[in-house]
C-alpha cells in the first residue's frame, strides 16, 4: 500500500497533525489493500538536480517520514517512546535506506547550512515548529517560504519570548541544540533572532540572557474542529 506525500499532508491541522484521522483512513485502505507494508509515494521517478528543489524534497521526505513512522507504531503517546525513532534507517527513498538522522544531517545540513530549515522540518513532537500544510515540493519560490516560516516562528511567544523586566529570553530548545546553525548565517542565535523579528532594533539594542524551555515530546496530534 502507498501514500502519497499530498494525502498525508491533508491531516495537517493547525500546525499540528490528526494522526487518528490517518489512521482510519488506512484501516478503511488496508481493508482494500492488505499488504502487511505501506511505503510512501515520493512523487518523482528520481532525486532533484537543482539545490532549491533537492532541498524542498527532503523536507517533505523527512515529514513524510517523521508521520509514517508514527503510525507504524500507532498507538502513541510520543516518539520517544519508540527505540531509534530518529536513527534507525527504516525508510527507503530511491534505494538508500535512511533514518530520520540521515535525513536532517547528511541530505538537509551537509556544508552548506541554511537554519531556517530547523521551521520546516517537524518530528511529531507538540514543542516542534508548525507543520506546514502544503508540499515543499509544490512552492514556486522556497527561499520566500522558509523566510515566512522563520518570521513566524521568532514572533510566536511558544518559541521566542521576551521579558523585558528580567531581561531574559525564553527560548525554544531548537536555538540551543543547533544554536551554531543560527550562528553560521547571522553570528549568534539572538542576532538570528533580531533579523526575524518585528522587534529586531529593539532585541540587537539590548543584552538578554538565554533561557530555554523544556521540550514537550507528546506527539502533536490536533484533531479537525
Amino acid at each position: 500500500m502507498r501514500i502519497s506525500i499530498p494525502s498525508l499532508l491533508e491531516f495537517a491541522r493547525e500546525g499540528g497533525y490528526d494522526y487518528v484521522a490517518l489512521n482510519s483512513a488506512l484501516s478503511a485502505r488496508f481493508e482494500r489493500d492488505p499488504s502487511p507494508l505501506w511505503q510512501v509515494d515520493w512523487g518523482l521517478d528520481s532525486l532533484p538536480a537543482h539545490r532549491s528543489e533537492a532541498t524542498a524534497f527532503w523536507i517533505d521526505a523527512y515529514n513524510a517520514a517523521a508521520i509514517t513512522g508514527v503510525m507504524q507504531n500507532w498507538p502513541l503517546h510520543s516518539v520517544m517512546d519508540v527505540r531509534g525513532y530518529f536513527s534507525d534507517p527504516r525508510y527507503d527513498v530511491f534505494g538508500d535506506t535512511l533514518s530520520l538522522d540521515d535525513m536532517e544531517k547528511k541530505r538537509l545540513f551537509g556544508s552548506d547550512i541554511d537554519p531556517r530549515i530547523h521551521f520546516a522540518i517537524v518530528c511529531a513532537s507538540a514543542s516542534c515548529p508548525p507543520l506546514h500544510p502544503e508540499p515543499f515540493q509544490s512552492t514556486s519560490d522556497l527561499d520566500s517560504l522558509l523566510d515566512a516560516l522563520a518570521g513566524r516562528l521568532v514572533n510566536d511567544t511558544t518559541y521566542v519570548r521576551f521579558d523585558p523586566e528580567e531581561g531574559v529570553v525564553h527560548l525554544s530548545k531548537l536555538f540551543e541544540w543547533y544554536a551554531d546553525h543560527f550562528a553560521t548565517t547571522h553570528g549568534s542565535v539572538l542576532g538570528f533572532i533580531a533579523h526575524y523579528h518585528h522587534d529586531g532594533e529593539w532585541i540587537a539594542g539590548r543584552s538578554w540572557k538565554k533561557r530555554f524551555v523544556k521540550y514537550d515530546w507528546s506527539l502533536n496530534q490536533r484533531p479537525r474542529e
